[in-house]
């Protein structure tokens, strides 16, 4: 058995672990989502609950394997650091779904604003450093016509990510229009985009 399947196996296997453990002391119902000021928005019933994650990580492993033909040589250590990345945050919030059944008061808000911000940072860095492929990136029409465009573009957008990351925290950690942080991505993925037409262009004139 290969090492990623094995992990993920370990993963699901505490997953459903805590899902037991906690399963008789666990209200009916838990929250599963909550919105910005914290206030549950979507509940489901516990052994429902208890399920997203394990099965989650099983969909992760499946689609991982599925695209791993399709990502360049350069790309390998990259995509397995966020496949990681993406198991532990999922076993996180397993954790989060049980404290919150258990009566913990958790403010998941400034927990998820801070983790996204991390994400934008760690994902600029891997952007900077992607070599062209079909499986990650900004994969535009203009970025796969030339590895100057994808190269240029992809440093762009790493700096766009970690100074959209920084600025994220910065507004979770002084409560600062943290709704706002979808509109944020939103934009560095437009000027992205944008980007690669530009870069594009420019190469092409040449």
């Amino acid at each position: 058995m290969e090492k990623m399947t094995l992990t993920t196996l370990i993963f699901v296997c505490v997953s459903i672990l805590m899902g037991v453990m906690a399963y008789p002391f666990l209200p009916d119902t838990l929250v599963i989502q909550v919105g910005p000021d914290n206030a549950p928005s979507n509940t489901a019933p516990k052994l429902i609950a208890l399920a997203i994650s394990p099965i989650s990580m099983i969909i992760l492993l499946v689609s991982r394997k599925s695209s791993s033909k399709f990502i360049h040589g350069s790309n390998l250590l990259d995509i397995n650091l966020v496949y990681y990345t993406g198991l532990i945050a999922i076993l996180g919030v397993q954790v989060i779904v049980i404290l919150l059944g258990l009566g913990f008061t958790i403010n998941i808000s400034l927990i998820a604003n801070v983790s996204t911000g991390v994400i934008f940072i760690i994902g600029g860095n891997f952007l900077y450093r992607a070599k062209k492929n079909f499986v990650y990136g900004i994969k535009t029409r203009w970025t796969l016509s030339s590895t100057e465009v994808w190269t240029k573009t992809h440093r762009f957008a790493a700096a766009v990510f970690v100074i959209i990351g920084f600025t994220v925290i910065f507004m979770a950690l002084f409560n600062f229009y943290t709704k706002y942080t979808p509109a944020l991505f939103a934009a560095g993925v437009v000027m992205c985009y944008v980007a690669s037409y530009v870069y594009y262009r420019r190469y092409q004139n040449n």
